[in-house]
């Protein structure tokens, strides 16, 4: 479903990623989807998330980047391609071999949730796709949510 803001300026929407756990497969997934010319043809996207950890992924699948970065700032703009939104004032969890839920990850996580959904719900991006959680994070964090779905 279209916003009203996409449909009438005629842009392409805006996809909102939530990075889901930097620890996990989320950087991976992300990473290997949109390095898809044509998916990212199809609409602008926002990656809320760690820089280092799609980075990471990136250089692991041999992808070269197509994105850019800029610091997290509450309100993402993308004309076109994708944006890092890069919550880069966050603990970063240790992402070169790490196994196994962290609590650091998890409280980033949770924010990369979060602010997406509050994006969504304030008309910033068109629709949001979640990256998986690690649900023992977040308990490891001291949230109590049992999942994001």
């Amino acid at each position: 479903m279209k916003s009203a803001r996409s449909t009438s300026t005629g842009n392409k929407p805006l996809i909102g990623i939530s990075m889901g756990d930097p620890l996990g497969i989320g950087p991976e997934v992300i990473v290997k989807a949109l390095a898809d010319p044509q998916l990212r043809a199809s609409a602008r996207f926002v990656i809320l998330g760690l820089h280092d950890a799609l980075e990471l992924a990136a250089d692991q699948a041999e992808i070269n980047r197509f994105w850019w970065r800029e610091p997290y700032d509450g309100c993402p703009r993308v004309s076109s391609g994708v944006l890092v939104s890069d919550f880069d004032d966050l603990p970063q969890p240790r992402v070169n071999g790490t196994h196994g839920p962290d609590e650091t990850a998890g409280q980033a996580s949770f924010r990369f949730v979060e602010e997406a959904i509050r994006h969504l719900r304030s008309g910033a991006i068109d629709a949001l796709v979640t990256g998986p959680i690690s649900k023992e994070a977040w308990r490891m964090a001291r949230y109590s949510f049992r999942g994001h779905t």
